[in-house]
């Protein structure tokens, strides 16, 4: 709990799919995700923590979508 969980650049693709409500939607919650993770995508989804549960099908084509391009690189 002394450490960082990210201390180090990762530069792979990264999809970061965030809720309108639950965890990680402060400035200081996200920031180490910004610093360290080069290729980040954050993409906004309708519903809480439990996002790909309440909204299953918004949740899961914003990963498709992220896949496809992903893929393409």
């Amino acid at each position: 709990m002394k450490v960082a969980g990210l201390t180090e650049n990762i530069d792979i693709p990264t999809l970061l799919v965030q809720p309108e409500t639950g965890v990680n939607r402060m400035d200081w919650q996200m920031q180490s995700y910004k610093t360290y993770l080069k290729n980040l995508v954050i993409k906004k989804v309708p519903g809480n923590h439990w996002s790909f549960l309440t909204e299953p099908e918004i949740f899961n084509q914003t990963v498709a979508e992220f896949l496809d391009i992903a893929c393409l690189r």
